[in-house]
Formats: C-alpha cells, structure tokens, sequence
C-alpha cells in the first residue's frame, strides 16, 4: 500500500493539458495578457498569486478577452485547494463556473467542478465528493462536454480511491483511460498509466504493473510527467527485484531530474532509499527515511529497510504500526460517513420541520381564511337584515301616511 490516503490526482489546473510541443502563448490568449497569466501560474498556492489573478482579470475585462478572464478565475481556485479551505474555494469556484458558462469556455467550469471535489476528499467528506460528482455527470453528458465527462469518470476513482474501494477505483481509472485515448488524443495519459501501475505493483503483480509503468513513460509529453512515469518505473522493478534493470532506470531517472530539477521530491527520496538499500547502506538509508516529511512514507521506508536487513523484529513492529495505520484510515472513512449521515439526517430533518411548519401556516391561513368568509357572510346577512327592516319601516311608515290620508279625507267629508 503506497499511497493510502494521498491520491495522485491529475490537477489540471486550467482545465485541458497543454502537450510539450505547444508554442508560446498556447492557450491563444491576447499576447500582452500571457506573462501575467504565466506569473500567475507560478504563484498559484500563494496570496501573491491572487493579487496577480485580479491584475490578470481586470486586464483581460479591458481587452475584452473572455478566454482569460476564465483563466485568471482558475488562480483563486486553486490557491484555496493549496490551503484546504473549502469555504472560499466554493466561492471561488461558483464565480468561475458563471464565467465559464457564461463565455462557452465550459473546459474551465469542470476544471472549477473537480477541484470542489478535490477539496472534499482533502477534508474527509468522500460521501459528499460523490454526490457532486455524480451531479457533474449529469451536467456533463446533458453538455455532451468530452472533458468534463473524462473529469467525472477520473475523478469518481479518485473517489473511491480514497474511500479505500481500490478495485472499484481502478476500474473507473480504466474507463477514463479509455475515454481519453478515444476522444481527448492530444491529452497526456501518463498519470492514468501510473495509477494503474501502482495498483498492481501493490496486488503483487509485477507483469502487469511493469506493462503500465512502460506505456506511461512512452505516453509522457511533458518533463513532469516523463519524471514521474520514470520514478514509478523504478519502483516496479525494484518491486520485482529485478536489480539490474531497476540501476539502468535508476540512472536515467536521476539524469532527468538533473536536467528538469527535482519534481517530486518524496518519491525522488524513496528511489534514493532503494539504491542504498541495495547497496547495503542501512544505517544511511534510515536517515535518508527520516528526513521524508511524510509518517507514512517515512514508517514504510523503515519497514522496507529493517525486512531488506534482517531485522525482523523491528520490521514486525513496523509492519503492525502500518496495519494500524489502515484500520484507523478505514475506520476514518466510517466515521466520516456517518458523521456526514447525520449531517443530511439532521438538514432533512429541519426541512421536514420547516414543511411541517409551513403546512401548519398554510391550515391556519385556510382557517382565518374561513373565519373571514364567515364573518363576512355574518355581515352581509346581518346587512340583508337591516335592508329588510329598512322596508318594512318603510312600508310601515307608507301605512301610516296612507291612513293618515284616509282619515283626513273622511273628515272632510263631515
């Protein structure tokens, strides 16, 4: 188990990859506009990076260029990924998302979409991850959007991976293989390799993960990614124990990385760990594991070391810490499902409450509705009332005047 609860996810941070062979100002954006958006790019996961964002959009409003400002929407994006702060990502990403909709630039909205998701699994809320990644399935296919449909296919594995469903996982990584090959060609496949390979160097078998960690190294199309599917080549043949191989990657990885610069630092450690490893240093190699940043990373380095050793009984101790370490991973994941249960039980509860109270404001408006009605019929019939004893008082009075008259009439007659 390498990775547990860190995924490798395929960032892409503007939405579509952009392959080695792409020319200056590949995302044909105003020229002047480009630098900004490169320094940008650079300051990404800092403040600097925000303020640099604002300039990028405000001059981009000016030129009236709609690509980039849904470029510079995707900085504040993916500095508050960088800090983990969901709240502010959300924001982020809505304005983005309008942006995007907005301008027919719908590659940066599932960019937007998938980093919300991303945000979700760094916090622990898988349940919730795959809700929304289910709705951006459904908005995907309704836009019939080639990227966004690869995004949900990749990212519903990221789910699962982390959610410690590997088999499931790989299966959608799969998937999103597959759909990208076929209808995104231009894209860089190397990381779908690189999962696959790293699942089944973990399930033992060796073949297999080789096959993957070859077609990734042949697939790569930018420096990053050819470091990275070397480094996972290193650790499938080591893996395999197949020693000699795993010197001649060995040497071509370091000869890259010293062309490109250190990429990924930890696992450019672990390779290192390895060859000392092999070389019997131990006691270099324990150090080399401590300075990993990572608890995880580091425990299993120890482990690999005390095995390759001898020491059994220290690497029994550390061997029980890591399956440790996985059943509070799993019983992370339950918990985390729960507490996201009660979470919905309890907002479906308080709009059933809500309805309840509704229904009740709704039956006692019917009533003083009726009460009303009541009244009313009360004061138009109690009007009919006094309409009729206005006549009969009439007529009474009509009577009185008609005897009246007669009387009068009699007494001039005498």
């Amino acid at each position: 188990m390498r990775r547990h609860t860190n995924i490798l996810i395929l960032l892409l941070l503007t939405g579509l990859c952009i392959s080695a062979g792409a020319q200056n100002n590949p995302y044909k954006i105003d020229d002047s506009l480009y630098p900004i958006f490169q320094r940008a790019i650079k300051w990404r996961t800092q403040p600097q990076g925000l303020l640099i964002a604002d300039t990028l959009y405000a001059e981009a409003t000016q030129k009236k260029d709609k690509k980039a400002q849904c470029l510079a929407l995707t900085i504040p994006v993916s500095f508050y990924l960088s800090t983990n702060n969901y709240e502010k990502l959300e924001q982020a990403a809505t304005r983005a998302k309008e942006e995007a909709r907005k301008n027919n630039y719908l590659q940066y909205y599932y960019s937007a979409c998938t980093n919300e998701i991303n945000c979700l699994l760094n916090n622990g809320h898988s349940l919730r991850a795959l809700q929304k990644a289910e709705e951006m399935k459904i908005q995907a296919f309704k836009d019939q959007h080639e990227y966004g449909i690869f995004s949900c296919i990749f990212t519903l594995g990221n789910i699962y991976y982390m959610r410690q469903n590997r088999e499931v996982a790989t299966e959608y990584y799969k998937n999103a293989l597959e759909y990208m090959l076929k209808n995104l060609p231009d894209q860089d496949p190397t990381y779908m390799y690189i999962n696959l390979s790293e699942y089944y160097r973990d399930k033992g078998e060796g073949e297999v993960a080789l096959e993957y960690a070859e077609k990734a190294a042949k697939a790569a199309k930018t420096n990053e990614s050819r470091v990275a599917s070397l480094l996972n080549k290193c650790e499938v043949l080591y893996s395999m124990k197949r020693i000699n191989d795993f010197n001649a990657c060995y040497d071509e990885c370091t000869q890259v990385i010293e062309q490109y610069g250190v990429i990924r630092k930890t696992a450019v450690q672990r390779l290192h760990i390895y060859k000392l490893i092999l070389n019997k240093n131990y006691d270099q190699a324990h150090t080399e594991a401590d300075s990993l940043r990572n608890l995880l990373s580091a425990n299993q380095m120890h482990h690999e070391i005390y095995l390759k050793s001898g020491n059994y009984e220290k690497a029994y101790i550390y061997n029980n810490w890591l399956h440790n370490y996985q059943d509070s991973v799993n019983r992370q994941v339950q918990s985390s499902d729960i507490a996201e249960l009660n979470a919905r039980i309890g907002t479906e509860r308080i709009k059933l409450d809500a309805k309840a109270l509704e229904y009740q404001n709704t039956a006692l408006n019917l009533k003083n509705t009726q009460l009303e009605l009541d009244r009313t019929k009360s004061q138009s019939e109690l009007e009919m009332m006094n309409i009729e004893n206005s006549k009969l008082v009439l007529e009474n009075r009509n009577l009185d005047l008609a005897r009246l008259n007669v009387e009068a009439g009699e007494k001039k007659q005498e």
